[in-house]
């Protein structure tokens, strides 16, 4: 396995290799011949312009004021704190979220739990998004290259350290004209900012629509997020209990439109949880009809879809019932990964949904990648996070980022609480499966590391490590 203590600037990483117009504008005619004395028409510019001045403000928004963009150097030196300021433009709720959630580089979580977006405005990017959501298919087609996220579970300081190391959605200082982002599901429950993740996500989906991408998880369910930490953050966040279950229900109605996969290239198949015993070919995801609700329609295939795992092994082949999570959930092996891949003419599954050491995980031989992107989950077991970056060609590098102590893990995940009615039947997580490490860290922090095979569970991918590299 690989190690999982390095800096993040030695970080090991893999690569898995896969087979592998212009349009001119029209010219702007000149102005027809004006009687004598008239106004001249004033031509629509046809290239952009830089305004003579800039608003300056110190560090905490304290001071404003307007000056000429030739002082802007001086003003620099002047003041060391000095940054140009940005108002948030009036108009979309989506443009407003953005301005007010995503800062990579300084977001720090309130430290009185107080969520900045209000209740209507949620219900207004709710019911802006929905329609993108119905517009697209139940398999995504998309194209590389594309940056692929796992697991994020409401770990907002992890998903704006990996925007400020790797790349932030953005056209201002940002690659989102460069590379599309695919999110593998599991927004929501456990830790403690599930808002600022969910929020973020549908107002970048509203804003760019075609460049964002977003996958259910099986944690995208009001019969999970109920119970594992969702529902409380939303009644604790949103107002009381009327506005926070208010906001809790349209969200979940908003995840039953999610897409299921998503294609890349026509090559690798992007899911949350895996393939299951019912998945045979890809037509099966593009026939589901959403809404999609757990115990209706197609609950076997959701259920492979969001919540079947790998075996531990390469060694251990076959569809097996998960004693781990329970029955009726499956986990399958390198053969089944191989048959599908074969007869789908696929080269590779990339999935999400088990928590790994090192963030990402190799299964059936490299045919099965899996990825986790919140860093120390649950704060036990001091996991790497990871993302995939899939360049044009194809080639899959992934992205690493360690736990740091200076973002408050005690507070970044929720704990059961027997005082609190949402909170009290939250399952404990089971540890990954990389190797005997886990024992060690568990028993370090005195963590229990037996299972409850009823429970709803995240599991560690048991595949080899891939050879480390520099991160490209």
């Amino acid at each position: 396995a690989m190690p999982h203590g390095l800096p993040a600037d030695e970080a090991s990483t893999s690569s898995a290799s896969l087979p592998s117009t212009a349009t001119a504008l029209p010219s702007v005619p000149e102005d027809d011949a004006l009687p004598s004395g008239a106004a001249p028409k004033r031509k629509r510019a046809t290239s952009p312009t830089l305004a003579r001045r800039a608003v300056v403000s110190d560090l905490h928004n304290r001071l404003s004021r307007t000056i000429s963009i030739d002082r802007l150097p001086e003003e620099g030196k002047r003041l060391n704190q000095t940054r140009i300021a940005r108002e948030p433009s009036v108009e979309g709720i989506d443009k407003r979220v953005i301005w007010l959630l995503l800062r990579p580089a300084d977001w720090m979580p309130p430290s009185d739990r107080t969520f900045p977006i209000g209740v209507d405005d949620i219900l207004t990017l709710c019911n802006s998004v929905q329609p993108i959501l119905e517009s697209e298919p139940t398999l995504l087609q998309l194209s590389a290259p594309l940056k692929i996220f796992g697991d994020l579970h409401g770990q907002y300081a992890d998903l704006m350290r990996l925007f400020d190391q790797f790349g932030t959605p953005s056209k201002e200082g940002g690659d989102i004209n460069m590379v599309d982002y695919l999110f593998l599901g599991d927004f929501v429950d456990r830790g403690a900012h599930s808002l600022e993740t969910i929020i973020l996500l549908l107002a970048l989906k509203k804003a760019y629509p075609r460049q964002i991408a977003l996958v259910r998880g099986n944690h995208e369910a009001p019969e999970v997020n109920a119970r594992d930490g969702f529902l409380h953050e939303c009644v604790e966040r949103c107002g009381g209990k009327v506005g926070g279950v208010i906001v809790w229900r349209r969200l979940n109605e908003l995840f039953e439109w999610l897409p299921m996969a998503a294609s890349v290239n026509g090559c690798i198949l992007c899911v949350h949880g895996g393939i299951g015993r019912q998945l045979e070919s890809l037509q099966q995801i593009r026939d589901m009809k959403r809404p999609l609700r757990m115990a209706g329609d197609n609950a076997e295939l959701i259920l492979d879809l969001l919540w079947s795992d790998p075996t531990k092994s390469d060694a251990v082949g076959g569809v097996h019932l998960n004693a781990e999570r329970g029955s009726p959930i499956v986990c399958f092996g390198p053969d089944r990964v191989h048959a599908f891949l074969e007869a789908n003419k696929l080269k590779m599954i990339v999935r999400g949904h088990e928590c790994v050491m090192d963030g990402f995980q190799r299964f059936a031989g490299g045919k099965l990648i899996t990825v986790f992107s919140a860093t120390n989950y649950c704060n036990r077991w001091g996991n790497a996070g990871a993302i995939l970056l899939v360049s044009k060609d194809l080639e899959i590098v992934p992205k690493l980022i360690f736990p740091v102590d200076d973002i408050g893990d005690e507070a970044a995940w929720l704990k059961a609480e027997s005082h609190d009615e949402h909170l009290v039947n939250m399952r404990p997580p089971t540890p990954p499966r990389d190797d005997e490490t886990v024992e060690a860290t568990a028993q370090e922090k005195g963590v229990a590391t037996s299972t409850d095979p009823g429970g709803e569970l995240e599991e560690g991918d048991a595949g080899g490590a891939p050879q480390a590299r520099r991160p490209g």
